[in-house]
């Protein structure tokens, strides 16, 4: 973990709480520049908007999102504040505890979305550990929006093949619970999140649902599948380095094989299971 991120962040969510400010474009931009600067993400954070969503289709909207074709993350600042004011009063939250937790929410949803533009950083650089070749089998399915149609056309691509290309995003998305760079990013974006919480006085509540979220994260696409990553690059095309990847996480605790979504037992799952569940009933 960078600690430069680290306590910036802790800094700037205590400051905003404590000084009662209303979660604004600077918020936001301070998260992003600090990531940005600190991991080397200025080639893949072009620019960010705010993006304002008004009326009932609010509801269908993110919080957050990384365009990565044009490489600009847009947050819907006031959807998110209106939604997580909603989950506050449900999980019964007080006073500090609702800001502490909306803070902590945004700057979750918008590190989420730099992991999927340092995915992109990985993607380029080509490396050879497990997750790079993870990163790696899942983007494949994708590289047709990183580019322009046109590009594609004028190098070879039939409307055929472009087609078929095009079903494989539709299939990445249908899949994407299982999808492993969502996995990663909310894996590290929690990662974050926890060690920040745990040097401000939050609230016990605010804790349980930070690590709720873990699990549930943890747990996803483990349901139906013994390895949700393998599932999904089978499903876009993306198990070219699967042996290899196989081979490099024969040694992988617990914990690394779920960040990465491998193979688990029926007892490791089972435990996770219970585990997510004691810690949904804490919260009612």
């Amino acid at each position: 973990m960078n600690e430069i991120i680290k306590y910036r962040l802790i800094s700037l969510i205590y400051d905003y709480v404590k000084n009662n400010r209303v979660l604004d474009q600077n918020f936001i931009n301070s998260i992003l520049d600090v990531v940005i600067n600190e991991l080397g993400l200025n080639d893949y954070v072009i620019d960010s908007e705010i993006i304002n969503v008004q009326g009932k289709s609010r509801k269908r909207y993110l919080m957050a999102n990384y365009d990565f074709y044009s490489r600009v993350i847009g947050v819907n600042l006031q959807v998110a504040i209106e939604r997580l004011k909603e989950e506050a009063r449900k999980l019964r939250l007080s006073y500090i505890e609702t800001s502490y937790f909306i803070a902590k929410e945004l700057a979750e949803a918008i590190l989420h979305e730099l992991e999927h533009a340092h995915q992109v950083k990985e993607y380029d650089r080509d490396g050879n550990n497990l997750e790079s070749l993870i990163i790696k089998g899942a983007f494949d399915h994708k590289t047709i929006i990183r580019k322009d149609l046109l590009f594609f056309l004028m190098n070879g691509y039939s409307e055929k093949e472009l087609l078929t290309r095009y079903k494989i995003i539709k299939r990445g998305i249908k899949y994407y619970k299982y999808n492993p760079l969502e996995r990663l990013a909310d894996y590290h974006a929690l990662n974050y999140i926890k060690e920040i919480l745990k040097e401000l006085n939050v609230g016990d509540r605010v804790m349980l649902h930070t690590y709720y979220e873990e699990y549930k994260n943890y747990i996803r696409g483990y349901e139906l599948q013994k390895e949700p990553t393998k599932f999904f690059l089978a499903k876009v095309g993306g198990l070219k380095d699967w042996s290899e990847i196989e081979r490099l996480s024969k040694n992988c605790d617990l914990k690394t094989r779920l960040s990465l979504g491998l193979s688990i037992t029926k007892d490791e799952y089972q435990e996770l299971e219970n585990r997510t569940r004691r810690l949904r009933r804490g919260l009612k």
